[in-house]
């Protein structure tokens, strides 16, 4: 989990880059916000069986 706390602008820049990686990717991104606690991001992918995994080198 990657806590961040004072987002800023740059940070929402980022975030919707994410968010459009993820669903060009079938995924999605949940933001969950608590007063005073900051926010939670968790990255959702699916699983795809047909994925080549080569060993990086």
């Amino acid at each position: 989990m990657i806590e961040v706390r004072g987002l800023t602008k740059r940070y929402g820049e980022v975030l919707a880059i994410v968010d459009s990686l993820v669903r060009a990717h079938g995924g999605r991104v949940e933001v969950r916000t608590a007063p005073d606690q900051g926010a939670t991001f968790r990255v959702l992918l699916p699983l795809n069986s047909g994925v080549r995994t080569e060993k990086w080198p």
